[in-house]
């Protein structure tokens, strides 16, 4: 058990029962030494927040990232951290605000193998409402840009990380695992839109870190939370 699985029973508590999706996607060693750069501290995982403000939500760029590409914020908790705090810790840090957590949306277990190794991955993502505060990242290092953006926005962004091969997203194989993700009524009508908008466990993928979701691209210097 991980310092961040042994909260997992609570957050289901507070925040409801995710969907799960188990996926196994091979990765170049190149990729496989990126995420392995992220596990400093027994990291194994991420939390990505979708933050609601008004009708739109509040994503960020990397300084590596392509021009116009945006995704929604995302990092590791800390050892010793309680998991809500984390998150909104995170939150700040990207994107300059303080957030209300709403909603456990779907929980990706991922292998991501190499060769004859592997690294086991898991992404935790929320629905997230911000409170106060101006759309500023705090972490000038990592994050070059923040700010609001429409549903009509997303799928040039899904577009971008998929040609790109950066943003924080690995695409899946098939839009059928979108079906067996997402089950009616287990998440509400606005965050199934979401989902689907950002094609987040079909077209588009999941959170990885040797994808730029927590990592520097190769050559570049890397920096950990």
């Amino acid at each position: 058990m991980t310092f961040v699985s042994s909260q997992i029973k609570e957050i289901e508590r507070r925040f409801g029962h995710p969907d799960v999706l188990s996926t196994v996607q091979s990765m170049t060693s190149q990729e496989i030494s990126r995420v392995k750069s992220t596990m400093t501290n027994g990291r194994s995982h991420d939390v990505t927040l979708f933050i609601s403000k008004g009708d739109r939500f509040i994503f960020i760029a990397k300084p590596f990232y392509p021009a116009g590409l945006f995704r929604a914020p995302s990092g590791g908790i800390h050892r010793g951290e309680d998991f809500i705090e984390g998150a909104k810790r995170e939150a700040w840090e990207e994107t300059g605000v303080e957030i209300e957590l709403l909603k456990y949306i779907l929980r990706v277990n991922a292998r991501f193998e190499s060769g004859n190794g592997f690294i086991d991955w898991t992404s935790h993502i929320f629905k997230a409402e911000w409170l106060t505060g101006d759309i500023n990242p705090i972490d000038n290092r990592e994050i070059s840009e923040a700010r609001l953006v429409g549903l009509d926005e997303i799928p040039r962004f899904r577009e971008l990380m998929i040609t790109s091969g950066k943003g924080g997203f690995r695409p899946l194989a098939t839009r059928g695992q979108e079906t067996r993700a997402i089950q009616t009524g287990r998440i509400d009508s606005s965050s199934t839109g979401i989902l689907r908008s950002l094609s987040v466990v079909s077209a588009a993928g999941f959170p990885c870190p040797a994808c730029g979701g927590t990592a520097e691209p190769a050559g570049a210097a890397k920096h950990s939370k």
